[in-house]
């Protein structure tokens, strides 16, 4: 392997590793994002307001 492929090589692995942390952070994000979109609690937000409305938050 030459010192052209070997860098080449290494921005690809680079690169690589850069899109599977924005691929796991938008998984992560997911289901936050698409309750948001549809104008609805997380089911997080839902347990969290449920709790303070039982304990007369």
């Amino acid at each position: 392997m030459e010192v052209s492929e070997a860098k080449r090589l290494r921005a690809l692995e680079d690169e690589n590793a850069k899109l599977k942390r924005m691929l796991a952070d938008a998984m992560l994000d997911n289901p936050t994002r698409k309750h948001a979109r549809n104008g609805m609690l997380s089911p997080v937000e839902f347990e969290r307001q449920h709790n303070a409305k039982a304990q007369g938050v």
